[in-house]
């Protein structure tokens, strides 16, 4: 296991830019276009995608526009690991986390399985960091990956924690169909969360961190809404194959 105080962005230059100004400039831009309707404060959970800014970041911007920090700014992100195979809840021990925008202080929680190793390389919390930077400042996360083959127990981890702290989870959906095709499979992955019906791996690749949320949101009895949905075609003009995002905000 690697071990160090700090993590280093593995996407910054790639999914999002390294450059401070050149980020900021992109999150101002993308604010503009996410805020020009009204979105209803108070989020509990918080499902956002996770793929370039370019791609995804207006549909994730409108998402975070939902949240209500905690006292003091601290943030649960829940996402899928690409890079290591994982089959439980796993969070790290680094005690800040590096964006271009800055460092911010991370913690773990009680109980949870610790492998730096699988963040490292990981993108999906860390392109959630800069637009939580950017909207709120100084704030605090606690970093958790989600295995393929999670046990009902695990939402237990998160249930105490979901009662101080917003719960972030990173999701894309469907990828690489073709626009109409990813239109339909779409609506209807959003129509099961919508219904707080379990869906599949196939459906998006946050499919168990979403799962995990549906089942807190059906213990904690919160309603789910659609705040936004894009495909890549939308945002970025080639429909041959495209990959989903939805932005959907679960309230008491």
């Amino acid at each position: 296991m690697i071990n160090s105080e700090t993590r280093k962005p593995a996407a910054a230059g790639s999914f999002y830019p390294r450059e401070k100004g050149e980020l900021l400039s992109l999150l101002e831009e993308l604010y503009k276009l996410s805020a020009e309707k009204p979105v209803e404060k108070g989020a509990y959970i918080l499902i956002v995608p996770h793929a370039g800014y370019i791609f995804s970041g207006r549909v994730a911007l409108r998402g975070f526009l939902s949240l209500e920090p905690s006292k003091n700014k601290t943030f649960l992100l829940l996402g899928p690991s690409h890079y290591y195979p994982l089959r439980s809840l796993v969070g790290a021990d680094f005690r800040f986390w590096e964006t271009p925008l800055g460092q911010i202080e991370a913690y773990s929680i009680k109980n949870l399985s610790i492998f730096n190793d699988a963040h490292i390389p990981e993108h999906s919390l860390e392109v959630e960091v800069p637009f939580l930077q950017f909207l709120f400042g100084e704030i605090k996360i606690i970093p958790i990956l989600a295995g393929y083959h999670l046990q009902p127990s695990e939402k237990n981890l998160l249930l105490s924690a979901i009662e101080s702290y917003p719960l972030i989870i990173s999701s894309d959906l469907s990828h690489y169909l073709p626009y109409k095709e990813a239109r339909l499979k779409d609506n209807e992955t959003i129509r099961k969360i919508l219904a707080k019906e379990k869906i599949e791996n196939y459906e998006a690749c946050g499919a168990a961190a979403i799962n995990l949320g549906i089942e807190i949101a059906r213990e904690l009895e919160l309603k789910p809404r659609l705040l936004e949905y894009l495909n890549s075609g939308d945002t970025f003009g080639d429909k041959n194959s495209v990959v989903g995002y939805a932005s959907i905000a679960f309230y008491a």
